[in-house]
């Protein structure tokens, strides 16, 4: 996520935005059930999109890995992916925790988002 928002122009003073379709883990240093949500990645995810004025927009989507199996490791996934998103102006989908999602739901609500937000998406 840190290197996408790198690609934005930090100076550019209007609104982006960007979608993440995630399971919401980072397991790059392991899963940590006492720091879901509160991550150092997530932590410096949000300070960039801030700094880049990027809002995030996430589709939560299990993955075959732990989020499939796991109830709980999928909570820790859409909390990340929730505070990613409440924390840059952007706003979560989600549906379902393990099962097998699909997109149509998130992409009506999100241009339902996008057009209160911002005027008219297409």
């Amino acid at each position: 996520m840190i290197e996408a928002l790198r690609k934005f122009d930090s100076s550019w003073k209007e609104v982006n935005a960007v979608l993440l379709v995630s399971d919401g883990l980072d397991v790059s240093r392991g899963f940590d059930s006492t720091s879901a949500g509160r991550t150092l990645d997530l932590d410096r995810a949000v300070d960039e999109a801030n700094k880049r004025n990027v809002a995030v927009f996430t589709f939560y989507a299990p993955s075959v890995g732990l989020t499939s199996r796991s109830l709980l490791a999928a909570s820790y996934g859409q909390s990340s992916l929730n505070r990613l998103a409440k924390d840059t102006g952007g706003k979560a989908f989600f549906q379902g925790a393990t099962d097998f999602v699909t997109f149509d739901s998130y992409f009506q609500r999100l241009r339902q988002t996008l057009n209160e937000q911002y005027g008219r998406a297409s």
